[in-house]
């Protein structure tokens, strides 16, 4: 919990700061989602990774391995929340995208 604390501390003086790079501001909240996610606080998790994915999406575009990897933190969230089709369709999204940049034989689908 003190390391929630302090990336909480550090996002919100980052928010403040009128020189901080977007993109890291969003790296900070995707590490604070998943704290939140490893302390089980599934739906603070869901908020930090689903305003990353806007994020990355408005900056990369729909096909972008941060993308994927979001979908499939996302994906897992939904499993504990007992939310299964949409898990599965987040899923499906993260590895169609994956694939895509990153070939069907890469180690890190297997």
């Amino acid at each position: 919990e003190r390391l929630l604390f302090c990336y909480e501390e550090m996002h919100t003086l980052m928010q403040n700061e009128a020189l901080t790079d977007e993109s890291d501001l969003f790296e900070v909240q995707h590490r604070l989602g998943n704290i939140h996610a490893n302390l089980k606080d599934y739906d603070n998790a869901m908020l930090c990774y689903l305003d990353v994915l806007d994020f990355q999406r408005r900056t990369n575009g729909d096909e972008d391995i941060n993308v994927a990897d979001l979908l499939f933190n996302l994906g897992n969230i939904y499993i504990e929340k007992e939310e299964l089709d949409k898990s599965l369709e987040c899923h499906e999204e993260s590895l169609r995208i994956s694939t895509q940049v990153l070939g069907n034989k890469n180690v890190a689908l297997a």
